[in-house]
């Protein structure tokens, strides 16, 4: 029989077990048939058809071995047996559906926990990107170490992009790169003044799409011609954009649509999954990256790198040629302190800000796992006491030791498959209120959810928690020199105590570190959200606008709307005062400049030689709640004709005249001399983690720089009312300028702190979990103990002994293991908690206080949870124990 024929017999066997049987017997019976007609041709023709039949029957042998024989050749008897332990298992936890339950939950917890963030880990972490050979896929970009300790720029040293000179003089003498190409993002106003509306666009090269391997779904991409400057405006449409905004119109090539003020053809349809950027604002198009004059500036790095790297190219040598090449090319110098390159896979570069939060929470889901696992086997040893007569009767009755065994790990197999099943049910609960919570920047989020490999991993976890938690109860609990259970109380019974404890301990000691690890976590939260941003919040409306790219370059067409827009905002009833400024508190944008102090020709290398740049009008400062502490604020006087003008936060202004009155002095900024009119409170402006920055403020009357305005607007009405009235003002007088969003301040700051509530959040919970865990294990010692030791118990009363001094014995079985397990735990809080280090504020990783509460609550905990067994064991009854003994 082939291997195949072997196998379809046996799944035949498995799934058809009564139709078998009825084969097995024909089988039988046909043989017996056979024999009998041999009989009646032979020398016992002459004898009765019984007597012939009877005669077959003692030729053939016996029918019931050969029978069984044939069973157990077939395999059906292994299914038969563990059809069987099943079933046993399942009458066992009838019986017994508090430690059915108990168990189920636990493991449920452990497994849809860890399912939850593997989930998300796996998407956004291990998953290839959906493009061929995604690990040939590599972003480039340069390098400037001088920049790790700017105060502003330090988090930007190794992602400057290329300019569109330097790329092509690079891209044409270098040699490890099959394909390259260049990008940027950008958003702009698609829609004109019937329905203006933002969309993102992707500013790419001809060749992008062969760096990423696809084809377009309809049309064709762009060519070399068209990616120069006067090239046709041509462009693609996204698949979602080609679906959402033109119904999928299979006739759309050809058609014209208007981006800002040009009109472009679209020429191809992008396949789906042809995403090289994942921002707030969706990508709509891709337009052609060299058509646009203002980026053939060398000293523009306004774009990022996208290559697919030759396969006998390794990354590392791709870096050392690549900032060889750039060094030559671009020779460092004060305007250009380019000193070499990062080259990385383009997952790599896309999840790098969200690879060590994730691998901690993913770090963290493990430990509970462990937790629930230990407590799983935790409550297997308890089992022993209430399990050891009805395996001694079964080892009577001739049950070996490995059928003992195998019954006892179909027991924790059952157990582990339901709650794994539980667990998975719960992990897609887990995962889609993860996904909810999850910070938006984290890639790929909406290709989150648990699948069929997430599954299968769940369950081979609960299969193996099963086996490796199950298999020490098994072998402890079959353990027999003369027969299990004749020493009830001693070796035995020490040994399964001994190994409860140090499942405590271990339980404890993991604990620790969740523990540790989630209130330092919720103590720097509560800090860092106290943190006074520097202005008032509360009922602030920042509405963010967004201009068409003609109006972007018309100063006075900004400064005209400003002035419209504000006067009829602040004439809107609720509204205490309105001003306009660019990238305001919160809003994720950054834009800073150099300057030059007067009077210092050589500054000192530790002097801040940049700052923020805000551009506002002269009321900014009050709406905002923004204290003025020295000179005064700019007003409608200082405009373009007026002496040029700034005001400078408190860190600027200590920095440079620490010692004197920055009003009066002269800074040289955006070009020109500017005179410090006054000095401002410092403000936070991106989280309430960092440190004041040095930041200038300039009035819009002055200078203009092509950032989209956006209106902060103080109001004492109903928000929701107010919103609408602000973009009813907005389309009356500007009809072409969408408003992209209405946030309010308080919100934006409570945004900015998503990442911490939702790390905090995650690991409290899981912190949570394990506690509980711990107690339900503590619980299960102690009570396995009061139950183990009920004759001595009875036999210490008889003595003489006290009640507190029974209870103490009960207290004191659980707490061995929790005080090895809480000193275990200390050192092992110490070294996991180090990579939560960037992330605390003003909390280090060995606060005391902290340590010392966690061990208070686990001393509580192991006290709530052995009460009720100790006091169980004092109300012994004497008389009935002694005589049952």
């Amino acid at each position: 029989m082939s291997l195949i024929d072997a196998l379809r017999y046996r799944l035949r066997v498995l799934f058809h077990p009564d139709a078998y049987g009825r084969e097995l017997e024909r089988e039988v019976e046909h043989h017996l048939d056979l024999e009998s007609a041999h009989q009646l041709r032979g020398e016992h023709a002459l004898m009765t058809a019984q007597d012939v039949r009877r005669r077959a029957m003692r030729e053939f042998g016996n029918v019931t071995y050969a029978t069984e024989e044939r069973r157990i050749a077939s395999g059906v008897s292994v299914f038969d047996a563990l059809r069987q332990d099943v079933q046993f298992v399942f009458r066992v936890l009838r019986r017994r559906p508090v430690f059915a339950v108990v168990t189920v939950a636990t493991l449920a917890l452990g497994v849809g926990a860890a399912t939850s963030i593997f989930s998300i880990a796996d998407v956004v972490l291990f998953r290839p990107l959906a493009f061929p050979d995604p690990e040939r896929l590599i972003a480039v970009s340069q390098t400037q170490p001088e920049l790790k300790t700017h105060p502003i720029r330090a988090a930007q040293w190794d992602r400057i992009g290329f300019s569109l000179p330097g790329f092509r003089d690079w891209r044409a003498v270098q040699t490890s790169f099959d394909e390259l190409a260049i990008w940027n993002y950008s958003t702009s106003v698609v829609g004109g003044t019937e329905s203006p509306e933002e969309v993102g666009i992707v500013h790419a090269s001809a060749s992008m799409l062969a760096v990423l391997g696809v084809r377009p779904e309809l049309g064709r991409g762009f060519t070399r011609d068209e990616d120069e400057v006067g090239g046709l405006p041509v462009a693609l449409v996204t698949h979602d954009a080609w679906v959402a905004r033109m119904a999928s119109d299979p006739h759309v090539i050809g058609r014209r649509i208007r981006i800002d003020s040009a009109s472009y053809s679209i020429v191809g349809v992008l396949p789906p999954g042809a995403e090289i950027e994942r921002s707030a604002t969706p990508t709509s198009y891709w337009i052609p990256a060299g058509q646009d004059a203002d980026v053939q500036d060398r000293g523009n790095y306004a774009f990022r790198v996208l290559g697919r790297i030759k396969r006998s190219v390794s990354i590392d040598a791709a870096t050392e040629e690549t900032a060889r090449l750039l060094r030559r090319i671009e020779p460092p110098s004060p305007n250009s302190a380019i000193h070499g390159a990062r080259v990385a896979t383009l997952q790599s570069v896309q999840t790098r800000a969200a690879r060590q939060p994730i691998l901690i929470l993913l770090a963290a889901a493990g430990l509970l796992l462990l937790i629930a696992c230990a407590n799983v086997a935790t409550v297997l040893m308890g089992e022993a006491s209430n399990r050891e007569a009805e395996l001694r009767a079964r080892m009577a009755l001739g049950a070996s030791r490995g059928r003992l065994i195998r019954q006892l790990l179909t027991e924790s197999l059952v157990l582990a498959v339901i709650g794994g099943a539980l667990g998975t049910l719960l992990a897609q609960f887990g995962t889609k209120l993860m996904v909810r919570f999850a910070p938006p920047w984290v890639p790929r989020l909406s290709d989150v959810h648990v699948d069929a490999r997430v599954l299968a991993a769940a369950l081979a976890v609960s299969c193996a928690t099963g086996l490796v938690f199950g298999i020490a109860p098994a072998l402890l609990l079959s353990r027999s020199d003369d027969g299990i259970g004749l020493r009830l109380g001693g070796q035995s019974a020490r040994g399964r105590g001994r190994s409860q404890r140090i499942l405590i301990a271990c339980e404890v000691a993991l604990s620790m570190v969740l523990l540790v690890g989630a209130a330092l976590l919720v103590q720097s939260f509560a800090r860092i959200n106290a943190v006074d941003p520097g202005f008032r919040t509360e009922r602030l409306l920042v509405a963010q606008l967004r201009l068409p790219q003609p109006q972007l370059s018309d100063s006075l067409r900004v400064r005209a709307l400003a002035r419209d827009v504000l006067a009829r905002v602040r004439a809107l009833p609720g509204v205490t005062n309105a001003a306009m400024t660019t990238t305001p508190p919160f809003s994720g944008g950054s834009s800073s400049s150099s300057f030059d102090v007067e009077g210092r020709t050589i500054p000192a290398p530790e002097r801040v030689i940049g700052a923020q740049r805000r551009i506002t009008t002269p009321d900014f400062f009050t709406t905002s709640g923004i204290p003025l502490l020295d000179g005064r604020a700019y007003d409608d006087t200082d405009d373009a004709d007026a002496l040029p003008v700034i005001v400078i936060n408190r860190s600027l202004a200590r920095s440079e005249w620490p010692n004197e009155s920055a009003v009066g002095k002269r800074i040289k900024w955006m070009g020109t001399w500017r005179t410090v009119v006054g000095v401002v409170g410092d403000i936070k402006l991106h989280d309430l983690f960092e440190r004041p920055v040095a930041t200038i403020y300039t009035p819009l009357g002055q200078l203009y720089r092509r950032n989209d305005p956006s209106l902060v607007v103080r109001v004492n009405g109903d928000l929701t009312s107010m919103s609408a009235a602000i973009r009813g003002v907005v389309r009356d007088v500007a009809p072409d300028v969408p408003v992209k969003r209405i946030d309010e301040m308080s919100g934006l700051v409570a945004a900015s702190l998503a990442d911490e509530r939702f790390r905090t959040m995650l690991i409290s919970v899981f912190a949570g979990l394990a506690a509980l865990l711990a107690a339900v294990g503590m619980y299960g010692v102690a009570a396995t103990a009061a139950s183990r030791r009920t004759r001595e118990m009875a036999i210490r009363a008889a003595l003489g002994a006290t009640n507190g001094s029974i209870a103490r014995l009960i207290v004191g079985a659980g707490a061995g293991g929790v005080v090895v397990g809480a000193v275990a735990g200390v050192g092992l809080a110490l070294i996991g908690t180090r990579v939560l280090t960037p992330y605390l504020y003003a909390i280090g990783t060995t606060d005391f206080a902290t340590y010392g509460a966690v061990l208070t609550l686990l001393a509580v905990t192991t006290l709530a949870a052995t009460l009720g067994p100790a006091r169980r064991a004092t109300r012994v009854p004497l008389v009935d124990t002694l005589r049952r003994e």
